[in-house]
């Protein structure tokens, strides 16, 4: 696995919009030349691109992550990223937590990483009573 040490987590926009309104266009543009020169300066092996908006921002497209997660792509700049839902949508919306599990499982295999153990990874839960008459 990786350390925290070991990950750069970074935001297309450098603050938040008011009221966590998704970003604007001309807010994208202001904020790429940061968003390029941390990238450059990281030259990550590989971004992973958490939803729409980091997606589209970097990518520099208008389709959307569920037609696009899951593959790896190719930035403008010759970035390799590779798209898959962003957090809070797996929060509202739990069965897309199992693609998003596959698109973390071809990441690691991108980098060389092995996976942990099922039971490291998720602790099975506790055994049940039966129940009944």
């Amino acid at each position: 696995g990786l350390s925290r040490a070991d990950v750069y987590i970074g935001n297309v926009l450098k603050c938040r919009p008011p009221a966590n309104r998704p970003p604007a266009p001309d807010e994208v543009v202001a904020c790429r030349p940061y968003l390029r020169e941390q990238i450059e300066l990281l030259r990550p092996e590989l971004i992973l691109l958490l939803g729409n908006h980091a997606t589209r921002a970097v990518l520099g497209t208008d389709r959307g992550i569920t037609s696009i997660r899951g593959r790896l792509a190719t930035s403008p700049e010759g970035w390799r990223t590779l798209p898959t839902y962003h957090p809070a949508y797996l929060l509202r919306t739990p069965r897309a937590k199992a693609e998003a599990w596959l698109d973390l499982k071809f990441a690691a295999s991108i980098l060389g990483l092995a996976l942990p153990p099922r039971d490291v990874a998720r602790p099975a839960a506790p055994e049940q009573e039966p129940t009944g008459p």
